[in-house]
């Protein structure tokens, strides 16, 4: 599936239930299809296979993100949940983490968060198994994250991607400098 993401919704916040008080975060939730072939950590399938099973996952957190209209969000963070078909024992972070990554990334194609880097767009990954599901799947749980470490100080979103490059750009000559210093 090939397609441009959706145009942007403004980001709206809902007060609290009793109409005063602090705002809460908006939380949807994505089920995945029960039975799809997910990904593992542990597995060693062709090249091919794990490519077409990414593409499937991407393309089907993008169409169930875009029937349930999420809107185009600044901030996120993200539960993913394993549902397993059987009670033997399992890693969280096996099927949860191989699976989770293209689901992530099926988001920012349906235009619900404009990027996947952490912790800009998405602040926060959890990975946990679940109650049983017959036939297996994953369970996205996309909650808005509020609080903009940015906010109020009057900063423009420039100046945000201009102080965050330059702190790159310092991370990555030290760690140059060090990788040179260790090679001599």
């Amino acid at each position: 599936m090939t397609s441009a993401p959706i145009s942007p919704v403004p980001l709206a916040r809902v007060p609290a239930a009793s109409g005063t008080g602090p705002i809460q975060p908006r939380t949807w939730t994505i089920e995945m299809p029960a039975r799809m072939q997910l990904l593992s950590l542990n597995s060693r399938i062709h090249y091919r296979e794990r490519n077409r099973r990414t593409a499937v996952l991407k393309d089907a957190a993008c169409v169930l993100a875009r029937q349930q209209r999420i809107p185009a969000l600044e901030r996120i963070s993200v539960l993913v949940e394993y549902q397993p078909p059987d009670r033997r024992r399992r890693d969280a972070d096996n099927a949860a983490t191989a699976s989770g990554k293209p689901c992530i990334d099926g988001l920012v194609m349906a235009g619900v968060i404009a990027d996947d880097e952490s912790p800009r767009y998405v602040t926060e990954v959890t990975y946990r198994i679940g109650p049983l599901c017959p036939g297996g799947r994953l369970v996205l749980t996309i909650t808005e994250v509020a609080d903009n470490p940015y906010e109020g100080t009057g900063w423009t979103g420039a100046e945000v991607d201009r102080v965050l490059s330059e702190q790159a750009a310092r991370t990555y000559a030290a760690e140059a400098a060090a990788a040179e210093g260790n090679a001599s």
